[in-house]
């Protein structure tokens, strides 16, 4: 499934390191509960989970944890480009939740607006769809 090869090659992109400092609690259990730590130039930018969905009527990717370790950055945006681009490539609809991270100074509709400027449509559930 294009699903699954768009999860896989966004991993093989990092080191495979997890972040274990969020754990996530997903039914059916996942392969690993920790988040993919992202690196950019020898550097951790942030974490991203990407859960891989086939119990709806089709399958789909949600992106259940994105964070970038420093707010103002940039570095959440350049986290977000990559799945955005590649998602676009294989013409994979993502999914997420917004939720603030109790460690962010961001409020829900910070997110929903930020989230939006990047294609995604959508206020508790938000979806993108390929080159949106």
């Amino acid at each position: 499934m294009k699903e699954i090869e768009y999860i896989k090659e966004f991993e093989s992109r990092y080191s495979g390191n997890r972040d274990k400092s969020k754990k996530m609690d997903i039914y059916p259990p996942p392969i690993s509960a920790y988040p993919l730590v992202v690196e950019c130039s020898g550097k951790n930018i942030g974490c991203v989970y990407l859960h891989y969905e086939q119990e709806f009527i089709q399958p789909m990717v949600w992106v259940m944890y994105l964070r970038s370790y420093e707010q103002g950055k940039g570095y959440g945006k350049k986290i977000l480009n990559e799945l955005c681009a590649l998602a676009d490539k294989y013409n994979v609809t993502l999914y997420l939740e917004p939720a603030p991270d109790k460690d962010s100074n961001l409020k829900h509709s910070d997110l929903v607006a930020w989230y939006s400027r990047s294609g995604f449509s959508g206020h508790h559930t938000m979806e993108r769809r390929p080159n949106a």
